[in-house]
């Protein structure tokens, strides 16, 4: 999140030096774009600086050549048991980091959205079941079910949402109402 804020300072700060900037008042109920919008997107899409997470480097609107570690909490402290790059996948550096005491004939529901770079339908492909989707999560969720010997089927949260409780209708939406039908259904 820091190197996401520090990027849009970068991409402002460049602008502003350039005196392109410019204020005006904007409102969310226009559906104009803001007139700076497309040269700030230029500017942090060519920014490169040393951030939390490294290097800070874009192509095409999308950060590339980063790593996201992978943290497991084992014995009251955190350890780093892997790292995911998007061009190479999920390497997992602790070989015992994900084993547990689990059935090896267990087929899990995995309830998801779509959110770049975690959970993305591939594009321009016909393909169908778990084959479908790629990005961070999916690569870290084949690679664990490989280590730890279980099946998975991957499943779209059908309004696309997280899960915010309304408190007119006392109602769940998205992957918590999800969760909670399932738990009921497999209660009774």
């Amino acid at each position: 999140m820091f190197d996401s804020v520090y990027s849009v300072a970068a991409g402002l700060t460049e602008l502003e030096r350039k005196d392109l900037l410019s204020w005006h008042n904007i409102s969310c109920k226009n559906e104009l774009p803001w007139r700076d919008g497309l040269s700030l997107y230029n500017y942090i899409n060519s920014a490169s600086m040393n951030g939390l997470t490294g290097r800070v480097h874009f192509a095409e609107g999308r950060r590339n050549l980063f790593q996201i570690d992978l943290l497991k909490l084992k014995r009251e402290k955190i350890q780093k048991v892997g790292f995911w790059k998007p061009e190479f996948g999920v390497n997992i550096t602790d070989s015992t980091a994900f084993y547990d005491t689990y059935s090896s004939n267990t087929t899990l529901i995995v309830m998801t959205r779509q959110e770049k770079p975690y959970v993305m339908v591939k594009s321009g492909i016909s393909q169908t079941g778990n084959d479908r989707f790629e990005g961070f999560c999916i690569d870290l969720l084949k690679a664990i079910a490989t280590q730890m010997g279980f099946q998975y089927k991957i499943e779209l949260v059908p309004d696309n949402m997280y899960g915010v409780f309304n408190p007119d209708t006392k109602v769940w939406n998205g992957i918590v109402r999800e969760l909670m039908e399932k738990l009921t259904r497999t209660k009774i």
